[in-house]
């Protein structure tokens, strides 16, 4: 049977979709084994009176597999990442990579403050619109994105996106990261002094 639940001291939380845990033979993708985070003795209440955030990421490649590797060349990590893919359920296989008790090493000052999720896709149209062109779908087994325009400090930009898939697991891996941190509210905040 599949595993759909995500883990923080050892317990699970399910959360209705595919999730590969960093045991998972053959499949799972796992940072213990490189030593590239950082380690915490917390039972589920010290994590719940420590967790402040849920950081969310654009890998800058097209599968997992690759965040993966990237990150582990760079000796970072983290403790999320969706793929691009679909089941047909409509959801994108999430990894965890490490138990949420311990510490990705993929936002800086923040790591130890919440989870990093590395969501698998390049957003960089405005310089490259072809990364999703018919042929780099096809060459690299990806979904076909269309672009959209988004706002940065002022200035417009031509982005892609993540997939409706991505989308749809994020959101379930965000309201099971709720259920067990009741106290992180699921909104974008505009000032991380405010954290």
């Amino acid at each position: 049977m599949e595993n759909t639940s995500i883990v923080a001291c050892g317990e699970k939380m399910e959360i209705g979709c595919r999730v590969v845990l960093w045991d998972e033979p053959t499949i799972g993708k796992s940072f213990y084994k490189n030593g590239k985070y950082t380690t915490r003795n917390f039972t589920i209440e010290q994590l719940r009176s420590e967790t402040k955030l849920f950081a969310l990421h654009h890998s800058v490649d097209y599968h997992s597999k690759d965040t993966f590797n990237g990150l582990n060349a760079r000796r970072l990590s983290v403790v999320f990442m969706i793929d691009d893919n679909s089941d047909v359920d409509g959801y994108a296989t999430i990894y965890q990579a490490l138990d949420m008790k311990d510490v990705g090493w993929s936002q800086g000052t923040f790591n130890k403050m919440g989870p990093g999720v590395e969501i698998a896709y390049h957003p960089e149209c405005f310089s490259n619109p072809n990364l999703y062109s018919e042929v780099n779908c096809k060459k690299y087994n990806v979904t076909p994105r269309v672009s959209l325009k988004d706002k940065v400090h002022g200035k417009t930009f031509d982005v892609f996106g993540p997939t409706p898939a991505q989308v749809k697991s994020c959101i379930a891996l965000l309201k099971g990261f709720c259920k067990l941190f009741p106290a992180v509210r699921p909104e974008f905040h505009k000032d991380l002094k405010q954290l």
